[in-house]
């Protein structure tokens, strides 16, 4: 069987991704730190959000496509708390995709980005201050910092995070490994984006002087982008493809691999459901500047009780885990790829 490229998009984990990642504890300590300082400016809590917006203007967007195929929009629920349906799409071997409905959401130009009550409705904090973990003064760091800060913005600029409502962001980076030190011939670097939904009714809940909201209650849902990491493909398996994307699974849900070589990310034995499935150990090419992208990586996780809720078509494509895999399958991540490598 020939070798395969792998693209994978994140569903859900049993934990969030941090919890079990070798970066985890750096990306959070970057994290609360933005926490800190946004509650620092915070002033006191208030029952009712802002007047709300306007909806966001989207531009129109083309059809995507999926083995030759159109993916049509999900039906709307019939009644408030009916379910969505989840699982249209299916990848190799009859595995539905649960999280279709809510890709097929947000590819909508017109989509509503409003939520249902005042605590989803609310607008939420956005952290721009993007702080990074690890040894910056490694050769091509500082290269790839500038490539992952210009990655940020082109991420919340989609419309599922622009002016969020109902949830706050937060961000952090790193580089290396646990230690912070690069041990591979290329520079390994990771970015994550931390939703955390909003309830107004909570007394941990802040109002910023910008009429922004946030609950700092730990709660936040990761997405969580990594550039060069053969780590996180090792003990994985591609399912199928959704975009022209490999699709990994993992933790329970789905990792996008957006490739950016000709080599086959992983190596496969056997057929079928047998099949077998080893990181191609030629995968990165030392040749290459040690800042150039070579693969990167795209996952949003959530607990089990949320993976349930979208397995069964009852989360909201508006909700915090919503937004994030709204951003996650129906960004154009080759695209992005390619002109962040150029910076």
């Amino acid at each position: 069987m020939k070798a395969r490229t792998v693209l994978f998009a994140g569903l859900c984990a049993a934990a969030p991704a941090w919890a079990a990642d070798p970066f985890g504890n750096l990306l959070k300590q970057s994290v609360n730190s933005a926490l800190q300082q946004a509650a620092n400016r915070a002033i006191n809590p208030s029952t009712a959000p802002a007047a709300p917006a306007a909806p966001v203007a989207r531009p129109d967007s083309q059809p995507q496509t999926q083995g030759g195929a159109e993916l049509r929009q999900a039906a709307q629920p019939v009644a408030s708390g009916m379910p969505y349906k989840a699982g249209t799409y299916k990848f190799d071997y009859d595995l539905p995709f649960y999280a279709d409905y809510i890709a097929n959401y947000w590819r909508d130009p017109n989509a509503s980005t409003r939520g249902d009550t005042p605590s989803e409705d609310a607008p939420g904090v956005v952290v721009t201050k993007l702080v990074f973990t690890g040894n910056q003064k490694e050769p091509g760091v500082p290269e790839m910092r500038r490539k992952l800060e210009a990655l940020f913005p082109m991420v919340l600029a989609h419309p599922a995070l622009k002016d969020i409502r109902g949830s706050s962001l937060t961000v952090g980076g790193s580089f290396g490994n646990e230690l912070g030190q690069q041990i591979d011939p290329v520079v390994v670097g990771r970015l994550s984006i931390g939703a955390e939904p909003i309830h107004l009714d909570n007394p941990k809940t802040i109002r910023l002087k910008d009429g922004t909201y946030a609950t700092y209650m730990h709660d936040r849902l990761p997405l969580e982008i990594s550039v060069n990491d053969t780590r996180v493909l090792e003990g994985r398996s591609p399912i199928g493809t959704w975009n022209g994307m490999t699709v990994v699974s993992r933790g329970g849900g789905y990792m996008l691999v957006i490739p950016n070589t000709d080599r086959p990310l992983y190596l496969a034995q056997g057929s079928g459901r047998s099949t077998m499935y080893t990181v191609n150990p030629q995968l990165i090419d030392a040749s290459r500047p040690k800042s150039d992208i070579q693969f990167m990586t795209v996952y949003a996780g959530a607990p089990s009780h949320i993976s349930s809720a979208i397995a069964h078509g009852k989360e909201k494509p508006t909700s915090a885990i919503g937004r994030l895999l709204g951003t996650e399958f129906t960004m154009d991540w080759p695209a992005v790829l390619k002109e962040i490598n150029n910076k």
